[in-house]
């Protein structure tokens, strides 16, 4: 109808969404002889983001559906061409196509020059194997463990051979090619919070078939924790911060809307906003005002980064407009800037800060943020103000136990990673007293696998004890485990102990009592009947055990232990309310 209405787009590159990668400069044709779609486009989806390829798509079904296949045979580094406007390499790019035989062209600078290009793609009937289906983990899974085995698929119909490409999204390597596979064993560790992409290409004895790109992320790095230390979104007042006028006619205030002034600012600003408004303050006015985050910040944990973030609108007049946000480390006496800004417009930014080297590991911290607006200017406005703060925690402990045997007492614990482990201190406590160190076990340095580790305190006199493991980092720094407690006696009974505390979260304690030496099993369950952890599964020597499970991987709900040992079984509830 002239373009009064269209119908709805079509994505044509079939590489996932969001995954950072540019296609640029494309263009397009129609056979006349087939009616075939074709399109030609620049594509970084195998390569980083400053060099390309060269990819078709093509559609038999009136672009309905497309394929996506490569036409170039090396990735370049597209930059300007000698002669033509700075900054620009051009878009020499075009396709042609007849009796079922396509001609892309583009330019690329392989050589060292810009020069033409082209290849030639021959269509013949459609190939007569289906593409695989049925990729295990499913496309777009999550939280994938990095120490996955293997991934598999469904090969497609009249498929006698194929190729796997696999690899961090974006670069896809060929890691099989030949017959006819519907696994791959991955050969190491994958790496922690990274998309990994893979595509099957299935073949018979003349002619291949796509299948789509299938994607996961692995899991975060459990030893890695970011923590908010400071946030202000300026919905609360101005309680959080110390305003001072530095000699100027007005100081920060909170704005609600409707702002006095047309601020700018990215779209995860809302409502209340901190500003330094000049304009606001009125002719001949003067903004030379400090405001300054009331509690000092303890980063002495966060050795690894700091960052501090906001939105901005710096709107200035000229150069004498100036805005700085400055950290101190002395608890005021000093002050160091890590944002200064002097003449120019930053204007709807979303500020990252990287303060590490100042800030990480000191205990002392003050931030403050300083406007000079030396006459009837413009203005400076902030929003969700944030100090993150983040550390790696060298040992993931995921179960620590004690439990006597007669008298002695065995203490278990495993670890799932460790980082720069030095080892364990072992140590124990009576009643009320002091922790005195038992002894010391060697730990396994940096590593993914799951380690076990055991210490036996010999011949312990009955009564109450609490031991716990002062695990010590190889540049010296360390952190105390939970604390687990037992009881040096002779149980009588059986007997399985309400856990404590309940509810919980995330850990709890279960106890329990075997009169004699035996095959015990301690299960969790849901309460769809699944088990979700298993505790204890061994024979185990009469005497009181002590059990810390920790169920901060689980979602809040009601859960069920059962003990097994001989002829005695004992079920209980707990609840688990994060």
């Amino acid at each position: 109808d002239g373009g009064t209405t269209w119908s709805s787009p079509v994505r044509v590159n079939d590489d996932p969404l969001s995954n950072g990668k540019d296609q640029y400069y494309p263009w397009i044709t129609v056979d006349q002889t087939s009616g075939q779609v074709m399109l030609v486009f620049y594509d970084s989806r195998e390569t980083t983001n400053d060099s390309t390829g060269v990819w078709m798509a093509t559609s038999v079904n009136g672009g309905s559906t497309w394929d996506n296949f490569r036409v170039s045979d090396e990735n370049f580094r597209p930059k300007p061409i000698g002669g033509l406007a700075g900054g620009y390499q051009g878009d020499y790019i075009g396709i042609a196509a007849h009796n079922d035989v396509a001609y892309p062209y583009w330019a690329d600078d392989r050589t060292g020059n810009y020069q033409g290009w082209m290849s030639v793609v021959s269509f013949g009937p459609p190939c007569p194997v289906d593409p695989a289906t049925n990729p295990t983990p499913a496309n777009g899974t999550t939280d994938v463990s990095i120490n996955l085995n293997q991934i598999s698929w469904t090969n497609g119909a009249g498929a006698t051979e194929n190729e796997l490409w696999f690899g961090e999204a974006g670069n896809m390597l060929l890691v099989h090619s030949g017959s006819l596979a519907s696994s791959y064993t991955i050969p190491a560790p994958l790496t922690y919070s990274t998309v990994y992409q893979w595509r099957v290409i299935e073949q018979n004895d003349t002619c291949g078939v796509n299948g789509p790109v299938w994607s996961f992320t692995t899991e975060a790095d459990p030893n890695i924790v970011i923590d908010t230390i400071f946030f202000d979104d300026f919905e609360s007042g101005i309680g959080q911060w110390t305003v001072t006028n530095d000699g100027g006619t007005c100081v920060w205030e909170i704005f609600l809307p409707a702002y006095p002034n047309s601020y700018t600012l990215p779209g995860t600003s809302s409502g209340g906003v901190l500003a330094a408004d000049s304009d606001e303050c009125g002719s001949g006015t003067t903004m030379l005002t400090t405001a300054t985050i009331v509690p000092i910040l303890d980063l002495s944990t966060y050795t690894d980064a700091v960052w501090i973030e906001f939105d901005n609108d710096w709107n200035v007049i000229d150069a004498q407009d100036e805005a700085h946000v400055e950290v101190s480390t002395d608890g005021g006496s000093t002050w160091t800037g890590v944002w200064d800004q002097i003449g120019t417009d930053i204007r709807n930014t979303h500020e990252v800060l990287d303060v590490t080297g100042l800030l990480g590991g000191q205990s002392n911290v003050s931030i403050r943020v300083r406007s000079v607006q030396p006459g009837w200017d413009w203005w400076w406005a902030l929003d969700n103000f944030m100090v993150w703060g983040q550390y790696i925690v060298p040992v993931e402990l995921t179960s620590f136990t004690a439990s006597v045997n007669k008298t002695n007492v065995n203490l278990n614990w495993v670890t799932a990673t460790e980082t720069n482990n030095q080892g364990f201190e072992v140590q124990r406590k009576v009643e009320d007293g002091e922790f005195n160190n038992l002894g010391f076990v060697g730990g396994f340095g940096t590593t993914t696998e799951t380690k076990s580790y055991s210490f036996i305190d010999i011949d312990v006199e009955a009564g109450s004890y609490t031991y716990r493991l002062k695990q010590l980092d190889l540049n010296g720094s360390y952190e105390y485990s939970p604390e687990v407690e037992v009881d040096v006696t002779t149980p009588i009974e059986y007997a399985l102990e309400q856990n404590y505390p309940n509810p919980f979260n995330p850990s709890t304690v279960i106890k329990y009592s075997i009169p004699q030496d035996g095959m015990v099993t301690l299960y969790v369950f849901n309460l769809l009947g699944e088990k979700v952890a298993t505790l204890v599964n061994g024979v185990m020597q009469a005497g009181r055990y002590e059990v810390n499970f920790d169920a901060s991987k689980l979602a809040s709900g009601i859960y069920v232990y059962t003990i097994n040992s001989g002829s005695f079984n004992s079920v209980k509830k707990m609840v688990l309310m994060k």
